[in-house]
């Protein structure tokens, strides 16, 4: 059992990076020590998010005859879709053997596929692939062995931090941050958030744009309104601006929140919604990064990791094909080597170990940047209602309460907002990627 080297170099003191941000500024960090844990399994090739992008590739790599694993930190796939509740899929062959498989259950017409069938069909069709699925697991860095190759990647899930041995890394996470991540650089600022809500009640035969009153905080300060193929039901869409200052579950709550504001606008000035009912928001936000600068991520360039259009892999097949040939037959490189961070006054940790008596392959993980977040009387782990309970008995009490939760769970975010509200107003501070 030998332990793996960190790879990239600099990228570890930018491990966490998305939650190290605040108002004040970048949080300390510090460096925990190497770690007994396990290698959970080995694929040909490791597909990152669970986007439309991330299936098809893994999809096409599949039926290429390779060992796929996709992976993301949410529980379901096709997150445009099954999380932000978009009805379109860009034209494509995607689209069209979604359609195959959402059409016989109604979920699909007009163009317009039903958010709820069509994740059941997205498993379907990675199932059917013979792709290998793993959510609710966020992944964390590439891994390298000897001689700085590429060996792997690592994520952390319920069983703790564990290794997926593969040789090649396909990045599809939204705004590239993983790839960011092993570079060492910042994960790019949000510009954008968009998020839909389910609502009943109104009849709406085409799509259309409503003005909404400034005060709402919406962007061009209109709403989209689309039908969906059911009778009387239609999906809200609305987009907001960020700053620099706000992390995932700031966006999350502040979207979250305008939702019930435009509802009650809604309500009150448009007489088409005054007997609408809000059936859900939903789980997930849709955020919108800069565009990739091209030189951004040269240092990783030919080791393993790399990043494909994400429009084309969805709307071009042939493309996508010839594109993955290429990454998986081309030559890799070491991971460059000078730029690595010293690794000084490791902190050895008690963490939850990997489930060895599986059977897994040993392995031992090298040192790990982490954020030091402010001083907490009380750590709350989880974001479900005994967490958010447990948080607020310990906020009220006068203590100063950190609620912490490791990977984005959309079922748990929908009501991120009111919660957010209600630990705030009682000391207790939120975070993700724990």
């Amino acid at each position: 059992m030998s332990a793996l080297g960190i790879i990239a170099g600099s990228f570890a003191s930018k491990l966490f990076a998305e939650t190290a941000r605040s108002n004040a500024g970048a949080y300390k960090s510090m460096t925990l020590s190497e770690r007994p844990s396990t290698i959970l399994t080995s694929a040909d090739v490791v597909v990152l998010g669970a986007s439309l992008a991330g299936l098809a590739l893994a999809v096409l790599a599949a039926r290429m005859n390779r060992k796929v694993m996709l992976i993301d930190a949410g529980p379901v796939l096709g997150t445009e879709i099954s999380g932000q509740w978009d009805m379109h899929v860009p034209e494509g062959w995607l689209a069209d053997e979604l359609a195959e498989l959402c059409r016989p259950q109604g979920g699909y017409a007009d163009g317009r596929f039903d958010p709820f069938i069509t994740t059941l069909a997205c498993d379907r069709l990675a199932q059917s692939a013979g792709v290998t699925s793993l959510v609710c697991a966020l992944p964390i860095r590439p891994i390298a062995g000897a001689g700085g190759m590429l060996h792997g990647v690592e994520i952390v899930g319920k069983s703790g931090r564990q290794l997926i041995a593969a040789p090649r890394i396909i990045d599809t996470t939204a705004g590239n941050v993983f790839s960011y991540r092993a570079c060492g650089l910042n994960i790019p600022i949000a510009t954008a958030v968009t998020r839909r809500m389910y609502l009943y009640g109104i009849s709406c035969n085409a799509p259309k744009r409503i003005s909404v009153s400034g005060s709402l905080g919406v962007a061009a300060d209109s709403i989209e309104v689309q039908p969906t193929l059911w009778p009387d039901e239609v999906i809200v869409s609305y987009s907001m601006q960020t700053n620099s200052a706000m992390s995932r579950i700031a966006l999350g709550a502040m979207s979250y929140h305008a939702g019930f504001l435009i509802m009650q606008h809604l309500h009150k000035e448009h007489s088409e919604f005054e007997k609408s009912l809000l059936v859900d928001i939903a789980p997930e936000i849709k955020i919108t990064y800069p565009a990739v600068e091209p030189d951004v991520l040269r240092v990783i360039e030919n080791t393993g990791v790399v990043q494909i259009d994400a429009g084309k892999a969805v709307t071009d097949k042939q493309w996508a094909m010839d594109h993955l040939k290429n990454v998986l037959s081309k030559t890799i490189r070491p991971f460059p080597v000078g730029t690595a961070v010293t690794m000084t006054g490791h902190t050895v940790t008690s963490e939850l170990s990997a489930a060895v008596e599986q059977g897994f392959s040993r392995t031992v993980l090298p040192p790990v940047r982490a954020v030091i977040h402010e001083h907490s009387d009380v750590v709350v782990a989880g974001c479900g209602c005994g967490g958010a309970f447990a948080a607020l008995a310990a906020g009220g009490e006068g203590g100063a309460c950190h609620h912490a939760r490791y990977y984005r769970h959309p079922r748990r975010n929908r009501h991120c907002g009111k919660a957010a509200r209600l630990l705030s107003r009682h000391q207790c501070r939120s975070s993700e990627g724990h």
